[in-house]
């Protein structure tokens, strides 16, 4: 039982380490080239550690603490369900490709948001005052 749990929770935490790192790694890359490669960052430092602890640490701790892909019971009685591990069901090319698929839409998303969110905003009045 510890086996099929212990190689879907390792299979998960490969892809959503990758996931969360690209997808941090591609906003500042989006961001480049709208600031005609000038080197600053979107994201201050103390912002992108936060990112880290909380997308990397928690998410990933809930999960192992958590995540059953099936119950003990019903591997013991249904030995076959071993297979998924012996037949890379949880971790190959094809999941690894959608899990990367997913971290260029997530960036993506995450960027545009912003930057259209924040173009559509004034922080100045209308007679040129700002507001606060």
């Amino acid at each position: 039982t510890q086996s099929t749990w212990g190689y879907n929770r390792i299979a998960m935490l490969i892809c959503y380490s990758f996931l969360k790192n690209v997808a941090l790694a591609l906003i500042p890359w989006y961001y480049s080239f709208s600031n005609a490669y000038s080197g600053t960052t979107p994201i201050e430092a103390w912002s992108q550690s936060l990112f880290n602890v909380s997308f990397t640490a928690f998410p990933i701790l809930f999960v192992g603490i958590y995540d059953q892909i099936v119950p003990r019971a019903k591997l013991q009685v249904f030995p076959q369900l071993y297979m998924a591990g012996i037949r890379k069901r949880f971790f190959n090319v094809h999941v690894f490709a959608r899990w990367m698929l997913s971290a260029i839409y997530f960036s993506v998303i995450s960027y545009f948001f912003v930057v259209f969110g924040a173009l559509s905003v004034s922080v100045y009045k209308d007679n040129g005052q700002a507001f606060g």
